[in-house]
């Protein structure tokens, strides 16, 4: 795995596009593409926009892009909640 494949995860889990996040990021979708598929790295301000926008705490975004295999790990062990960020904003969490 790689933090392209970490992206992608958060991307799908959530139902959104690449041109969702793109827009969201205000950059182009290729620009975007790049990085899900590892020909580039997003830049720590990019990161910190995803971290929100994928609702995760800045800190947790950069372990898993830093060790996307430790992410796979905690998925499997079930401390990765759905979308690792856990309910999303528009939905409340399960009672």
């Amino acid at each position: 795995q790689n933090p392209g494949d970490v992206l992608r995860k958060l991307r799908t889990d959530r139902g959104l596009t690449q041109k969702a996040v793109a827009e969201a990021l205000n950059i182009n979708r290729s620009t975007y593409s790049f990085h899900e598929s590892g020909k580039t790295q997003p830049d720590f301000q990019r990161v910190t926009a995803l971290a929100a926008i994928f609702e995760v705490p800045l800190g947790q975004m950069v372990e898993m892009l830093s060790n996307p295999e430790k992410t796979e790990q905690l998925r499997r062990r079930n401390e990765f909640p759905k979308s690792v960020g856990g309910a999303s904003r528009d939905r409340p969490a399960p009672s």
